[in-house]
């Protein structure tokens, strides 16, 4: 009896040793076969051309295998490739754990079949040309971590099924045209980290199944309809928020936190300042009004601050000064007044400064001088006053500066020694700067453009201009005191799009060697004006 036993159980050892070979070989062979099918519903499939059955599978592009030699990640991102999904056989895929279409030119619908891929956990269909709704059954890929569905043209409601995904960490299903879903069949999704549905048709009030999902750290509901207020929980809710952008929406209210541009009104509340993550905080172009907040100086993770476009009034805090991180302040186009913060200097990081268009009638010009990573400066339509900071030519980094329209005065300063000018941009117009056209720009190679208009500058134009900035392509001078003729050598400015030197005192002829401005756009002499431009 043992014997046979025995027997049998080698039988079965023998069976499933056959067996076993045989059902890999089968899934192989099926996987192939999909692929291929698919393959030849495309069309523009040349990046495709090794999909042969000469070679195996598993060494086609964009395609990798398990160690049982399962397809489990199909990469085929910006390839060029067009058709559909319709052909693809999702069943004979069991092990894909990445798919991976994005920057295609994929048309159609998604079928329902995509919930086949049991294994897949992440899919990213994005920038194609999908249309149709979003199927429900994607909600059934139990373990997909990824959704990129973001840049197509989807139509219809969101579906809640989505909400049901366990492990989601990462749901983009940015521009396309979708509305609003049943937000209270919406399950929390408490895995969920980047959540973007920027640029659809979504309107209402704000979601409140967001505020259930804490481990938000990117959400992004911009360019939709939106309305009503924001809660004041927001916040508290999403204590690990980094990044948050509700732009062109149409909320109303008072505003509790990081917000971007939609059309709140209402005075920034001072609670603004709980939200210690907050690296971005952008607001432009709303109605808010009242004085920005002191609190505002706690978020000391901040990097970027965008207040522009608003009605704004008050001075510009002290407690500003103590975001040692900040590398971006943009505050153009408020009421602020009073004088720029002293303490600014302490932002060593600043990269970008914007101002223009407020009513702050004093500048703390040396605070300036600390920003040593600066690039970018605009302080234009103040009513700022007093002499330009010498310092100001020392920022080596700087490479746009526009204080244009303002009430400075004085002389700018020859720099007893050399220094690394970075400078593409300078805009003094509109000010009361006297003296001479200043040497200290003669070491500023890159200048692209330079206008100087509508001041007291006087004297002879400098022949070096012509050698001096090789890339200028503007180059303004009017309504100053330049006397004496006009240098041949500004004819070496071979890039020069813009010459204008109207109401001056200059004398003499336009140099025939004008003639080789071949960059100027608008080809018309019109000497009354004085405004140099080809004839």
């Amino acid at each position: 009896m043992a014997g046979v036993v025995h027997r049998f159980l080698l039988l079965l050892l023998f069976v499933a040793a056959a067996v076993m070979p045989a059902s890999t070989n089968a899934a192989a062979s099926s996987q192939t076969d999909a692929l291929l099918a698919w393959k030849a519903s495309l069309t523009d499939v040349a990046a495709l051309s090794a999909w042969t059955r000469a070679a195996p599978v598993c060494g086609w592009r964009g395609v990798a295998c398990d160690a049982a030699g399962l397809v489990a990640r199909l990469r085929l991102p910006s390839l060029g490739l067009r058709g559909g999904l319709d052909e693809l056989d999702f069943a004979a895929l069991p092990a894909l754990t990445e798919l991976d279409l994005n920057g295609n030119n994929f048309t159609g619908a998604i079928p329902a079949s995509i919930s086949r891929l049991v294994s897949l956990a992440s899919l990213d269909l994005g920038n194609n040309g999908f249309v149709g709704s979003i199927p429900s059954q994607i909600g059934d890929l139990s373990g997909l971590v990824e959704l990129r569905l973001y840049n197509n043209n989807f139509v219809g409601n969101i579906p809640h099924q989505l909400s049901w995904l366990p492990k989601i960490t990462h749901f983009d299903l940015g521009n396309n045209w979708l509305t609003n879903p049943d937000y209270r069949k919406f399950s929390t999704m408490p895995t969920v980290k980047f959540l973007s549905l920027f640029a659809n048709s979504l309107n209402g009030s704000f979601p409140e199944f967001f505020l259930r999902s804490s481990s938000i750290t990117y959400l992004d509901l911009s360019l939709n309809n939106f309305s009503g207020s924001i809660p004041d929980l927001l916040p508290e809710k999403l204590p690990n928020l980094t990044h948050l952008n509700l732009s062109i929406n149409a909320f109303s209210g008072r505003i509790p936190d990081s917000l971007r541009s939609n059309m709140f009104t209402g005075n920034i509340p001072p609670e603004l300042g709980k939200a210690r993550k907050l690296n971005m905080l952008s607001m432009y172009d709303n109605r808010l009004s009242g004085s920005i907040p002191p609190a505002l100086g706690s978020l000391t993770s901040l990097k970027y601050l965008d207040l522009s476009a608003n009605n704004l009034t008050g001075g510009i805090p002290y407690e500003l000064g103590h975001l040692s991180n900040l590398q971006f302040l943009n505050l153009s186009h408020n009421s602020i007044s009073g004088p720029i913060m002293g303490n600014l200097g302490n932002n060593f990081k600043l990269q970008g400064v914007g101002s223009s268009g407020n009513s702050s009638n004093c500048s703390s010009g040396s605070a300036f001088c600390r920003l040593l990573s600066l690039e970018n400066l605009d302080l234009s339509n103040n009513k700022l006053t007093g002499k330009l900071p010498d310092c100001w030519w020392n920022l080596q980094n700087l490479q746009f500066m526009d204080l244009s329209h303002n009430d400075f005065s004085g002389e700018i300063s020859a720099l007893g020694t050399s220094y690394n000018c970075s400078l593409h941009s300078v805009y003094l117009a509109g000010n009361g700067f006297t003296g001479v056209f200043p040497s200290t720009l003669e070491g500023c190679k890159t200048l692209v453009s330079l206008d100087f208009g509508n001041n007291k500058f006087f004297g002879n134009i400098p022949p070096w201009i012509g050698k001096g900035f090789p890339s200028m392509r503007i180059l303004i001078l009017k309504s100053n005191n330049f006397t004496g003729e006009i240098p041949s050598e500004l004819s070496q400015l071979s890039q020069l799009q813009l010459l204008d030197m109207s109401n001056n005192g200059l004398t003499g002829s336009i140099p025939r060697s004008f003639s080789n401005l071949t960059s100027m756009k608008n080809k018309k002499l019109n000497i009354s004006s004085g405004i140099i431009t080809m004839a």
